[in-house]
């Protein structure tokens, strides 16, 4: 499998590669891929693009100008890969796709730290859980936001180390304004199948009730998400999607078909029932000691609740729940 090489090239390449940067820069349809962080998404994405032999740069912390990257499971890539780091990100071409998928409460950060490359951004696409985060500081990029939904299971052994643990489906789609799908599309769809999503907030309503009926209740449990299929669980899991769905009828009026309770909490049991061995990432994180994204799931659900007048004393009892664990 050929890997992409870092930057530290002979003095004499370093036109070359120049020219080559100058050639993306016209072209739309072939960006480079720039992956924010190392994480257990990112890197199976990045993994997927490089087997296509595409151009990616993943942004570290490190000054190292490359990082060597191993992806086990559903995906296999073992290599060295290209790093660039906030001092760097002057070396990056133009008309880059950036792809945050950090947890909720890095985004806006991560965002600001960032800003001076984003300007010349192609596109940004987003991926984590729940709803609500970085509002502010994703203003200024509204035509350019994508965001990414993915039931992929994935966990890092290592820090370079990803395990794709589990297939899922991906949905892609334009946050604001223009629906069509980009240039680059067959590009990201060869490399990892998904689909483009016209109603990405419906999907992205759709996995804030799952994560928000599984995520915490399994992790005020300790215990992998299979411990939800005991009966004594499902008067709660139904009342959140109860919640949420009342909540999807007021918050989506545009789209006549709202999404019932019954079929969220089918979706749930699905889900649960898939991932009966896995330990969530609320879990993960409360095990760690890392802040949760509860804030952007449960506590999302609360706070749009009391804002439209719907109650949501499940959803807002987990969100305290969770809150007190940390």
């Amino acid at each position: 499998m050929e890997h992409t090489q870092a930057h530290s090239r002979p003095r004499a390449s370093r036109q070359k590669q120049a020219k080559k940067h100058r050639k993306r820069r016209t072209n739309m349809s072939q960006p480079p891929w720039v992956i924010v962080g190392t994480g257990a998404i990112g890197s199976i994405l990045g993994a997927r693009l490089l087997q296509q032999q595409q151009s990616v740069y993943f942004v570290t912390r490190s000054e190292a100008t490359e990082a060597h990257l191993q992806v086990t499971g559903h995906t296999q890539l073992t290599g060295p890969v290209q790093t660039v780091h906030q001092g760097t990100l002057q070396q990056l071409p133009a008309n880059a796709v950036w792809v945050f998928p950090v947890k909720a409460w890095q985004l806006a950060s991560a965002l600001t730290s960032y800003q001076s490359a984003l300007s010349q951004a192609q596109h940004i696409i987003i991926s984590h859980n729940g709803l609500g985060a970085a509002e502010e500081a994703l203003q200024p990029y509204q035509g350019k936001l994508i965001d990414w939904v993915t039931t992929h299971g994935g966990w890092r052994k290592e820090k370079y180390h990803t395990v794709h643990s589990g297939m899922g489906q991906n949905w892609l789609g334009m946050r604001h304004g223009e629906q069509a799908a980009p240039t680059w599309w067959p590009l990201w769809q060869q490399a990892f199948s998904s689909e483009w999503e016209p109603h990405i907030a419906l999907r992205r309503w759709h996995k804030l009730a799952i994560n928000c009926a599984i995520n915490p209740l399994a992790t005020l449990a300790n215990s992998p998400n299979g411990e939800l299929q005991k009966p004594h669980y499902q008067a709660d899991i139904q009342a959140v999607c109860e919640e949420v769905s009342a909540l999807m009828q007021q918050a989506l009026p545009q789209h006549t078909q709202p999404v019932r309770a019954e079929n969220l909490y089918q979706h749930v049991q699905q889900v649960i029932a898939g991932t009966a061995e896995n330990i969530n990432s609320m879990l993960q994180d409360v095990r760690a000691k890392r802040p949760t994204e509860v804030d952007y799931l449960n506590g999302f659900v609360h706070k749009k609740g009391r804002q439209l007048h719907v109650p949501t004393p499940v959803n807002s009892r987990l969100w305290q729940a969770i809150l007190a664990l940390n």
